[in-house]
């Protein structure tokens, strides 16, 4: 990538405005220089990668200390605490997943055959169909058929 694109994903990564990427690293047509570069797959990939890495190192811990902030205050109202509480229970235990995040020498028969069957179906939906098919046979052609 070059040193405009850098900038660009970079400046693109934390405002989410094109265009003002663009001015930023010095385009002279910054909407049209701003959809050329967001059509490269490098671009692309970087400014998904500095997304996510923001999302993991700045916006998931302050939800976090916001979460701990709502449960530990005593001056934060009860129905504030409840939402939070089922904010954290939610992602610790995902609806559905019976058993999920326990180790299966943890897990009750009927947790342990829901498991199964969910990656059962997994492993069905991934299959793929294989189809044999015998080669057909062209009729040979000469040069003047």
């Amino acid at each position: 990538m070059t040193r405009k694109e850098i900038g660009f994903s970079a400046a693109m990564a934390a405002t989410g405005d094109a265009g003002y990427a663009a001015a930023k690293v010095g385009a002279k047509q910054p909407l049209s220089r701003a959809h050329e570069m967001l059509r490269r797959p490098a671009v692309q990939a970087e400014i998904r990668a500095l997304q996510l890495a923001r999302l993991h190192n700045d916006l998931l811990p302050l939800a976090i200390n916001t979460l701990e902030t709502a449960l530990t205050d005593p001056v934060v109202p009860w129905g504030s605490k409840m939402v939070a509480s089922k904010i954290v229970l939610d992602r610790v235990y995902a609806p559905g997943e019976a058993g999920a995040g326990k180790d299966a020498s943890e897990m009750t028969g009927d947790e342990l055959q829901t498991a199964i069957d969910r990656l059962r179906r997994e492993a069905s939906a991934r299959a793929k169909p294989i189809v044999d098919v015998e080669p057909v046979e062209q009729p040979k052609t000469g040069a003047f058929d």
